[in-house]
């Protein structure tokens, strides 16, 4: 009785790492997904923006304005390309399933900062960008048209320090 018992053991801890492995390789294999629902707009914390600093360190990736277009909830998205002109990695949380969404960005609008809320979510995921490389983010930039400064969170190479890149003020438009 004990050896079935020990035979049966054996054979349903085998059978759950091959399901497990299975698993695995299906999620690791999916595509990544271009649509990005963002998050509804009580989701959106308003801070006053921080003053810059004098000597604010010099930024390890560019971020470029591609375009803007309000989506079917009436949000304006605003979409960048954020390339890294370093030689170190960038590290950011995202989505498990979709690099082009990073969780960490901030929207200024004159004086207000506005932050996605940061609570903790299933599907999220670290992701790097690599020096030389680029990556195209999505952001909910309010629900309104107007003038935005949006920045990217990021831990920057081997020191692992958190760093928000900038980009430029821009217009988006519907």
């Amino acid at each position: 009785m004990k050896r079935i018992s020990f035979q049966l053991g054996i054979a349903l801890i085998t059978f759950s790492f091959g399901v497990g492995a299975a698993w695995l390789v299906l999620l690791i294999s999916q595509p990544a997904v271009v649509e990005i629902e963002p998050p509804p707009t009580s989701a959106i914390i308003i801070r006053p923006a921080p003053e810059t600093p004098a000597a604010a360190p010099s930024a390890p990736a560019t971020v470029v304005f591609r375009r803007s277009y309000k989506n079917k909830h009436g949000l304006v998205l605003a979409e960048f390309k954020v390339t890294n002109i370093s030689s170190e990695p960038l590290h950011y949380a995202g989505v498990f399933s979709n690099p082009n969404w990073n969780r960490y960005y901030s929207v200024r609008r004159g004086n207000q900062l506005e932050e996605p809320e940061r609570a903790c979510a299933t599907g999220l995921a670290g992701h790097t960008l690599l020096p030389g490389k680029s990556v195209r983010f999505e952001v909910v930039a309010g629900d309104e048209p107007g003038r935005v400064q949006v920045g990217f969170e990021f831990i920057v190479g081997e020191s692992r320090h958190k760093q928000t890149i900038w980009g430029d003020e821009v217009y988006v438009s519907e």
